[in-house]
């Protein structure tokens, strides 16, 4: 929904070049406060959306399910969560194996 774009790296994810931008855009618009050194990001116009994403009702029955399953876990239990998803799990074994090598060094 936002056109964010993170890919994995070692210390985590990161979000690219999309990202920054759209926070540079933004940045007199949004404070970002940190409670026990978890960073949280106010939107003074109280929307993280311009306008609304146009989601259809299976879309959003989907979508309201996972925010349910995912917004009680603490951002290990999140970590974990998302390492153990099959397209994560192919993507370490091809790392492993040494069928992907995205995740060396260029030089």
């Amino acid at each position: 929904m936002t056109n964010f774009v993170y890919i994995r790296q070692k210390d985590g994810p990161y979000c690219v070049e999309l990202g920054s931008r759209w926070f540079k855009d933004h940045e007199n618009e949004i404070e970002i406060t940190f409670e026990k050194k978890i960073p949280y990001v106010h939107w003074s116009n109280g929307n993280l959306f311009s306008s609304p994403p146009d989601v259809g009702n299976e879309d959003r029955h989907l979508i309201d399910n996972l925010i349910d399953q995912l917004a009680k876990l603490s951002d290990a239990q999140l970590k974990t969560r998302a390492y153990l998803t099959k397209p994560m799990k192919d993507a370490l074994i091809a790392e492993r194996t040494g069928a992907s090598r995205l995740n060396m060094p260029l030089l």
